[in-house]
């Protein structure tokens, strides 16, 4: 078997803002759209992503957007663990930036750090079960 795509959720709301996100700032293109679920990939590389509309709500929708931006908060935590990951030569200020984008549209952001080398994005409103992270090129390193 070979790796074809990953699928994520995302609270229904918002699911087309989550794809403008992906197309506009991130660069992907749309492979095909069916209903509520779309398959997108980033230039020429060889796994896609496919996000689906949900009814679920996130765990973190509604709290107190500066409660989940202590870094030990649980729920955030957990769901941390679930990424859509980037490599970045400045990690942190790009998601900043898209941070920075979103909340212009109206919508909450958290960026918190794993170490001074990774960091993640959540929409604790939107993303269902996963987070936007960025981490530099050293940390993809595998030494294989």
């Amino acid at each position: 078997m070979e790796l074809n795509h990953c699928a994520f959720r995302v609270y229904r709301d918002d699911f087309d803002m989550v794809v403008s996100l992906f197309t506009d700032k991130l660069g992907f293109m749309v492979l095909r759209r069916k209903g509520s679920v779309i398959w997108m990939r980033q230039g020429g590389l060889p796994v896609d992503i496919q996000l689906s509309a949900s009814d679920t709500k996130p765990e973190t929708k509604g709290l107190d957007i500066n409660a989940l931006r202590r870094s030990d908060h649980r729920e955030i935590c957990d769901k941390s663990r679930s990424q859509i990951a980037f490599l970045s030569e400045h990690p942190e200020e790009e998601l900043r930036q898209l941070a920075d984008w979103i909340e212009k549209k109206g919508y909450k952001t958290i960026v918190l750090g794993y170490s001074d080398k990774e960091f993640f994005l959540d929409m604790p409103d939107v993303f269902i079960d996963f987070v936007i992270e960025a981490m530099t090129p050293d940390c993809a390193d595998y030494d294989i």
